[in-house]
């Protein structure tokens, strides 16, 4: 071993240096990392910079300006939770941090919590008035409460200094956008390119507001020159792409796109991309190709799982859709837990949707197992609760929801949605204004606040919330519709069709209006004029399958049978799907008493519709009415069973179930299935008599009597009033 004396003088010296480094004051090791974060940070490596800003806290517990560069670490790595406590903390420690400050502000604004935000924004002014980001974010939470004066007033006190950022440029255009007046917001678009000519937000701003606007061309052309500022921009060539598919250039959009994927074959967000884009434009077929090319190389990429069983459902394929999800979960270790997770949440929903109650439940369960605080689940387990009817399950989930995650706006809608089914209406509006609270601009809660308001009979505030609906954006069909509706529902008809005028006096919605007004028309008995309104809808909509539909409604309420029989059999050539159509021209057969038509057409529903309550019962009912044979008898019964299976708690169809069972001989459970019917619909005479007959043939006379004289009381005509009146005059009028 050689001695110190050996060693060269300069390998000392940096043996030295490195022992004093090693050995520096605490203050000099957590400014190394802070530094060394902020470096990291600055180049991408996210993870890397969080490690080393923990580091610096780890021995100042005190420090503020790693705390404020943690939590900006989180917030790139899109952890708004974790980034709130770390900036809180960061402004906590050091209240002057006016960055720290600004980042919170930032991030409570962007969650909805405008009255937090702004404590911080003011704190930042109070010391610096001028401070040009604080006044924006100021002039974004003046826009968020919809006071876009306030926001406009606002940014006019920086109107005449140097260099604005592309944000006051974008705010100004917003406040413009408010208040309707496009022409300018163009103008102050344009100013902030000229300032900012490749500033992308400002570029992407005057794309959309093009996009409103409907100029397709002029959005294909600002595209174009977006993507010579970042050539090969993917989100840019999805738009370009997606514009060429609208504008029905598709040898375009399908060059680029192989362009896009030819790039980088193997790159998944590529390939996500563009499978995404075709499903969006309803090409099936080629996102269909794409999505199990990936999954092929990439199994354990839950992405392609779930696009394809977005496509399954798109095409009412749920079964595909259903297995599809199980097979991802079958993969165990080799694909993700949080994703299969996802996947058994999805698989969850489909039961529901299929009515499998008892399995969605148990796949709940065993998420909750794996993920015991997982919100999702938590979440269906609280409209589990709600399809049962256990109100008080259904508020713990739904509170333990919006507890852990108060800005889960479908929690709160959930729980509302369990007061109401305890009929707690003010406890269900005062949760659905804490919503709307955090979510001012929210359709979903106002529509929620409607729903409560017409139980509780207050139509004058259902009324409000409606308008406030419409209000949100005055170009929305659906919104002036629905408000029309609720006036329509009331009688309103005057107001209903200044609404529906509305409706049709936009392009997207002229076919809707053509309805709408044929409806008040047709209430107010003016069917001549409703039968012009749909036939000018019609022509506008190539003869659409509702319109004919609709048509053949308003001729069958004018007497003219034939003539409507003829529209609905032209509305199923057109949709066979057409379940309206299918069920109408069935009645009629019913009530001509064509009853092998009837049940023909319903046999041909059923195969079409195989979840259909309303036709299974109809046609056990004619097959029990009609048939004798025991192989038909059968056949009535195995429907009754389907329709029972489908709408248990219908007392129309345990009514038909009871009479099948009486046809068959078992009078026992006919008269269990019949005395069903009649506590849940007492007032039905027809149900009455069954009963009666039911009674009567087991002997219970006390029973049949009372029944008899149900159905017979008054002077109301039912179809078993003759058989129902002969069987009291020669049994039981004495």
């Amino acid at each position: 071993m050689k001695s110190l004396n050996t060693f060269p003088v300069r390998a000392i010296v940096l043996i030295l240096m490195v022992l004093v480094a090693a050995c520096g004051s605490p203050d000099e090791k957590k400014m190394a990392f802070f530094e060394k974060g902020k470096k990291l940070l600055a180049s991408g490596d996210v993870v890397s910079a969080r490690l080393e800003f923990k580091n610096a806290i780890q021995i100042d517990p005190d420090f503020a300006q790693a705390y404020h560069f943690l939590g900006k670490a989180e917030l790139r790595s899109k952890k708004p939770k974790a980034a709130f406590g770390a900036l809180a903390k960061a402004v906590k420690l050091d209240p002057e941090n006016t960055g720290a400050r600004l980042d919170l502000g930032r991030l409570l604004l962007a969650a909805n919590a405008l009255d937090r935000a702004e404590e911080q924004i003011d704190a930042v002014l109070k010391n610096a008035p001028d401070h040009v980001g604080a006044i924006l974010l100021k002039a974004g939470i003046y826009l968020k409460k919809k006071d876009s004066k306030a926001a406009f007033a606002l940014l006019g006190t920086l109107e005449n200094k140097p260099d604005l950022p592309p944000g006051f440029y974008l705010l100004k255009a917003s406040c413009l956008e408010m208040e309707k007046k496009d022409l300018e917001v163009d103008s102050v678009l344009a100013q902030g390119l000229a300032a900012h000519p490749k500033a992308m937000v400002l570029i992407l701003a005057r794309i959309r507001y093009l996009g409103k606007q409907g100029d397709t061309k002029a959005v294909e052309a600002e595209l174009k020159k977006a993507l010579d500022i970042v050539p090969g921009n993917l989100n840019l060539t999805m738009n370009l792409a997606w514009v060429y598919l609208q504008t029905g250039q598709q040898e375009k959009a399908d060059t680029l796109l192989d362009r896009v994927m030819a790039h980088d074959p193997e790159d998944e967000k590529r390939l996500l991309a563009v499978a995404a884009l075709w499903l969006k434009a309803n090409q099936l077929d080629k996102s269909v190709a794409l999505i199990k090319q990936g999954m092929k190389a990439h199994p354990e990429t839950y992405q392609y799982t779930a696009l394809l069983s977005e496509i399954y459902l798109k095409k009412r394929q749920l079964e595909q859709a259903y297995q599809v999800l199980k097979d991802y979960v079958a993969l165990a270790d080799k694909a993700p837990e949080p994703d299969r997770v996802k996947a058994r949440i999805n698989l969850a929903k489909l039961e529901m949707i299929q009515g499998k109650a008892d399995q969605a439940e148990s796949r709940v369960d065993q998420v909750l197992e794996i993920d015991p605080r997982n919100i999702d689940a938590q979440y269906l387990k609280g409209r589990l609760a709600l399809a049962r009817g256990d109100g008080d399950e259904a508020v713990s989930r739904f509170r333990a929801v919006t507890e852990a995650h108060p800005d889960h706006l479908e929690g709160y809608i959930g729980l509302a949605n369990a007061h109401v089914l305890g009929k707690n209406y003010d406890l269900a509006l005062d949760i659905l204004k804490k919503a709307l609270k955090r979510s001012p601009n929210s359709a979903k809660i106002l529509k929620g606040m409607v729903r409560v308001n017409v139980l509780k009979k207050d139509t004058h505030a259902a009324e409000e919330n409606l308008k406030q609906i419409v209000s949100l954006d005055p170009y929305n069909i659906g919104s002036i519709a629905g408000l029309g509706d609720f006036y329509l529902a009331q009688n309103r008809y005057d107001e209903a069709m200044a609404q529906y005028r509305l409706v049709r006096q936009n392009k997207k919605g002229e076919a809707l209006g053509h309805l709408k007004m044929a409806e008040v028309l047709s209430r107010t008995d003016q069917v001549g004029q409703a039968i012009e309104e749909l036939k000018a809808g019609a022509e506008k909509t190539k003869n659409s399958s509702v319109f004919v539909t609709s048509l053949g409604k308003l001729y069958l309420k004018q007497g003219r049978k034939q003539e409507a029989v003829e529209k609905f059999k032209e509305a199923l050539a057109m949709d066979p799907d057409n379940k309206l159509a299918w069920l109408t021209l069935a009645g009629i057969y019913e009530r001509d008493r064509e009853y092998e038509k009837a049940i023909a057409l319903y046999r041909d529903f059923l195969a079409r519709h195989k979840d259909a309550w309303l036709a299974a019962n109809n046609m056990a009912f004619l097959l029990g009415k009609t048939r004798t044979s025991k192989a038909d008898l059968d056949e009535a019964l195995k429907y009754a069973r389907i329709a029972l299976e489908l709408n248990p708690d219908s007392g129309l169809v345990l009514d038909t179930l009871g009479w099948v069972n009486y046809k068959t001989g078992d009078l026992e459970e006919a008269e269990k299935n019949i005395a069903k019917a009649v506590e849940k619909l007492p007032d039905n005479l027809e149900i009455q008599y069954h009963y009666a007959r039911v009674c009567h043939d087991l002997g219970k006379t006390r029973e049949a009597a009372v029944a008899l004289k149900q159905a017979l009381a008054g002077k109301k005509d039912f179809p078993w009033r003759r058989q129902a009146q002969d069987l009291y005059e020669k049994f039981y009028q004495q």
